[in-house]
């Protein structure tokens, strides 16, 4: 039954591709893209803040990398996890999977069991090739030899926690990636006087601003803002 509405969902909207101009040919586009896109097969919670424009970069990204070894940091509910497992052999996906401190997630957490709504999103997906890892990307560092051929960022925002991250660039095989979420700018193009503000920041995010300014500031500590801002998005990678 699921499989007859959803196909009879896909074929209304397209219909409405054949029938209509823009603007309504812009959104009807949009939905079609989002529906075929996210995986959306009936009883599924992928709640991502990551744009449609910023999944397919992150897809685009991983899939020209094609790891063998991919590492998740900030999984959530697998809405990153699956466009990285789609391309890779396997995954670690390594979240606490209590949400952000100060944030809507830890009222989120607890009312639902995110983990476990994590794992069903996999498996509703198809996807098997994941191992998640319930914690902080710190304490499972040291597990890690040189091994991993991308890695994924989207967890602790503020400076010490990105910074922390960061570290697992020194895991890469020769050629691996390093890429991530929530880079609006680079550090050295903004004005001098928001600069100031942005480095003296302790802040997840600077809601007047649009920024994060402890993932700016990091990138430009750590990459000298030599990271690539994919266009119409905040994802970031550095090839290693």
């Amino acid at each position: 039954m699921q499989a007859g509405c959803d196909m009879l969902m896909k074929q209304l909207l397209k219909s409405i591709l054949r029938r209509f101009q823009k603007p309504v040919y812009r959104l009807a586009r949009e939905l079609v893209d989002f529906y075929e896109y996210s995986g959306y097969y009936g009883n599924i919670d992928l709640h991502t803040m990551m744009t449609l424009a910023e999944r397919k970069t992150l897809e685009s990204i991983v899939a020209r990398k094609k790891p063998e070894v991919a590492v998740e940091i900030g999984s959530w509910k697998g809405a990153s996890t699956t466009i990285i497992a789609r391309h890779s052999g396997v995954v670690y996906a390594i979240d606490p999977f209590t949400g952000a401190p100060d944030s809507w997630e830890v009222h989120s957490a607890a009312r639902h069991d995110v983990l476990k709504v994590f794992r069903n999103n996999l498996r509703i997906m198809g996807i098997s090739n994941v191992i998640p890892i319930v914690g902080k990307s710190a304490d499972v560092f040291n597990v890690f030899g040189r091994c991993v051929d991308f890695v994924f960022i989207d967890g602790d925002h503020t400076r010490p926690g990105i910074l922390a991250d960061l570290r697992w660039r020194e895991k890469l095989r020769f050629g691996g990636v390093i890429c991530g979420h929530d880079a609006e700018t680079y550090y050295s193009e903004l004005p001098e006087e928001l600069r100031m503000e942005v480095k003296k920041s302790t802040a997840d995010y600077l809601v007047d601003r649009g920024l994060h300014p402890g993932v700016i500031y990091a990138l430009y500590t750590v990459f000298h803002d030599e990271h690539m801002i994919e266009p119409g998005t905040s994802i970031w990678w550095c090839q290693c």
